[in-house]
């Protein structure tokens, strides 16, 4: 449950549904537990009781409940004098007036001095804006005259936002630094030159400080908006900018009202930058969700979005639910009404939404999941999307061979979590871009620098993750010696492990007692020196087609492994050596007529035993995940036989369509390395209930299991969900393939979305 970007805790949902069914609370009451109890703060570190109050009714219809009545407001004791404040009258110089300061309304008494002198002086009245607000009078010898009055900024201003080129999340994150000056009154009677500039100026100066210490928050600009026939001389006269006019519509005004030019004036000299800088995003803001004991997954990776638009975040949660429902269709198939279709084109072409926005929330419940495990393997690797067919229909995409090859498409960069034993917990990043048709006249940042960015999420990862160890695995592109050297300045955040590249030439240094000291030579042939010691560790070997094609076969193999220091190359003149464990894996008697399975690993941890040569290799076995992961994402989601008009929505697509990919091939890894696992953690209790009865009425159990209760373990509904499209277990192949799965996968949301169907909302 959430209240705009906040999501609160579970327990404190728990705690609301209670009290609203036991009573006895006031809404104010009830307000001030809530924040209480969620830690709802301001940067004063007082509650936010008033956004709470606020946000009761809407808690209180999802919770499907009713909030305590509205309790009628006592009426004060004390009795209001009936006359107002003693005018002031005078005309001269501010000389002669002795001066004038800006005493802080702090009192009641002063509160209700400056309310009076507004409601007679000016022509809006007192007003009163939500929010925070700082006020003061204009004191002088003779008393005050007038009043000055900032408010917290509202949160859209054409002008104001055009100017500093804010987008939507940027404008959430940095709205707070912006204070807005709603009242200025100088008393009618009082007619001194100058006076309204020189008041102005003394503002700029006092009310940094006045507002960080009532407020929490460092102001870096000052906004107001004037009357379009007030030429806003004394802005002017005290160095503040006209940006434009409003556009005469404000959001909830029937009709339209009196446009009003809007000025800034900045409180620091690098207040531009300030502002429009973007803000971080730190993955692990959210709190865990509650959920129902019949939430489907797509609630799960898609609700914890932080898109700054309200709207938005709900059409997100629908077309994942949309994606769960019909994996692998076409757009039309996904959105069948024309309302829902328009809307999902409009949300994929928004440029207001990136697929970073869709993959946030799913890496929130990433992280989650990897807080479960010790030690989590980050694989990255890279592949292709190639949508030649598509000719010049869509725009951005780029050649993915030679420039003059006809094959255009984009590149994809993932990184993909998994546990030691091969489970996948989630997609940490998607990275994709398009090579220029044309050779760029300034050199362009190198691709590789994709590899850097997967290790810092990797870090990300680990720094919020302090009892687990995060392991970035990647292949021989990304033998770097600048990729070991940053791991080894933030060694306590993720440990590196890499194939190294034969071609790279890498140089060592080490001790070895058969040549008497420190020498140097090549990374590859250094351990030749090195006793294996793992002996016939068996080593499972995929097919593979193409230029280099081979037979799927186990190859038996040694293992040495050896600490060495990676010397830095001829580019990196003035590097220090990296420090990094050397694994070798060997295969000394290879099938006749076939090349020797050698690996190369490099580390950065590791230790001189069998057990972690032993890990090492593990680690490293486990990045062929990705390759299973890339082709069940191509042959199952098809992702490349979307059409749209723009290769920014098909990457919004291909988020997507990798969260969805990751769900069916967790399933299938689930069955294999953790059969154990409860089904319902991975299905809900339609999914479960439709693969029971489907099982049943065709009779496609054994028939001596037929009748009996069905288990509990992921195992064996994977082998039931597979037995749905006429696959059958056997010695050979006990679990289901990812493509079996998948298509039994489709069959099955398409029989649970029809059995929703009818029985109704």
């Amino acid at each position: 449950m959430r209240i705009g970007l906040r999501l609160l805790k579970p327990e404190t949902v728990q705690w609301l549904q209670r009290a609203l069914q036991r009573g006895g609370f006031s809404r104010a009451g009830l307000a001030r537990e809530l924040c209480e109890r969620d830690s709802w703060r301001n940067p004063r570190g007082k509650l936010c009781a008033a956004s709470a109050r606020k946000a009761l009714p809407r808690l209180a219809q999802q919770l499907g409940l009713a909030l305590p009545p509205i309790q009628a407001r006592v009426p004060s004791c004390r009795q209001r004098a009936a006359q107002g404040p003693r005018p002031v009258e005078f005309a001269g110089s501010l000389r002669q007036l002795g001066g004038v300061w800006l005493e802080r309304a702090q009192t009641p008494a002063q509160r209700r001095l400056c309310a009076d002198l507004l409601r007679a002086g000016h022509p809006l009245g007192a007003g009163r804006a939500p929010g925070c607000r700082v006020q003061y009078l204009l004191a002088s010898r003779l008393g005050p005259v007038g009043v000055l009055s900032f408010v917290a900024a509202p949160l859209r201003l054409g002008p104001r936002d055009r100017h500093l080129g804010w987008d939507d999340r940027t404008r959430g994150a940095r709205i707070g630094e912006v204070v807005s000056n709603d009242r200025f009154l100088i008393l009618p009677g009082v007619r001194v030159p100058q006076l309204a500039s020189h008041v102005l100026a003394q503002a700029r100066r006092q009310l940094g400080p006045d507002w960080e210490r009532q407020h929490g928050l460092e102001p870096v600009l000052l906004e107001t908006c004037v009357e379009a026939p007030r030429p806003g001389t004394s802005y002017r006269a005290a160095g503040w900018q006209c940006v434009g006019q409003t556009a005469g519509q404000p959001p909830g005004a029937r009709g339209p009202v009196d446009r009003k030019s809007v000025w800034l004036r900045g409180l620091r000299d690098d207040w531009r930058e300030r502002l429009r800088t973007p803000p971080g995003r730190v993955a692990g803001s959210f709190p865990s969700l509650e959920l129902a004991s019949d939430a489907s997954w797509s609630e799960r990776e898609f609700a914890r979005s932080d898109l700054p638009d309200g709207r938005l975040r709900e059409r997100l949660v629908r077309l994942g639910k949309a994606w769960e429902q019909c994996p692998g269709q076409p757009l039309p198939a996904l959105f069948p009404g024309r309302a829902e279709q328009q809307a999902a084109y409009r949300f994929l072409h928004n440029g207001k939404v990136a697929a970073q926005d869709i993959l946030q929330p799913h890496r929130e419940a990433l992280l989650e999941r990897c807080r479960l495990h010790s030690t989590v393997l980050l694989v990255q690797d890279t592949t292709t999307l190639n949508y030649t067919g598509l000719g010049g229909s869509t725009s951005g995409l780029g050649p993915l061979k030679e420039r003059s090859s006809s094959s255009r498409g984009l590149f994809v960069h993932a990184a993909v979590g998994f546990t030691e034993g091969g489970r996948p917990l989630g997609v940490s990043g998607l990275e994709t871009w398009a090579r220029p048709e044309a050779e760029p006249e300034q050199e362009p940042e190198k691709e590789s620098r994709r590899w850097f960015r997967g290790l810092a999420q990797g870090r990300e990862l680990g720094r919020l993750s302090p009892q687990t160890r995060v392991v970035v695995v990647g292949d021989r592109e990304s033998d770097i010696y600048a990729l070991f050297q940053e791991q080894a300045e933030h060694a306590a955040e993720a440990a590196l492990l890499v194939r190294a590249n034969a071609g790279r030439q890498r140089q060592v240094q080490a001790e070895c007692p058969q040549l008497g000291g420190t020498w140097v030579r090549a990374v590859e042939a250094h351990l030749d020196f090195v006793q294996p010691v793992l002996r016939e560790r068996e080593v499972a070997i995929d097919s593979q087609g193409g230029k280099r094609a081979r037979a799927k076969r186990t190859a038996r193999t040694e293992v040495s492994i050896a600490q060495v220091e990676l010397l830095p190359p001829e580019e990196h003149k003035g590097g220090r050596p990296v420090p990094v464990w050397l694994v070798r894996v060997l295969e000394s008697e290879p099938p006749a007529g076939q090349p020797a399975l050698e690996w190369l690993l490099v580390s950065s941890e590791g230790a001189a035993t069998a057990e972690w040569a032993e890990r090492i290799v593990g680690w490293y076995e486990q990045r062929w995940a990705i390759e299973e992961y890339f082709r069940l994402l191509k042959t199952g989601t098809r992702i490349e036989d979307r059409r749209l008009r723009e290769a920014d929505a098909l990457v919004k697509c291909l988020a997507f369509d990798a969260i969805t990919a990751w769900q069916v091939f967790s399933l299938a890894r689930h069955a294999r390395d953790a059969p154990q696992t409860p089904a319902e953690d991975l299905l809900t209790q339609d999914e479960l209930a439709m693969i029971g009865a489907f099982v049943e009425r065709r009779q496609l159990r054994p028939a001596a299991e037929r009748g009996k209760p069905f288990g509990t373990d992921i195992r064996s509904w994977v082998v039931l969900l597979a037995r749905m499209v006429g696959w059958r277990p056997s010695k050979r192949q006990p679990y289901p393939g990812n493509e079996v799965l998948w298509r039994a996968y489709v069959r099955l949301q398409t029989m649970v979305l029809g059995m929703q169907t009818l029985r109704g909302p």
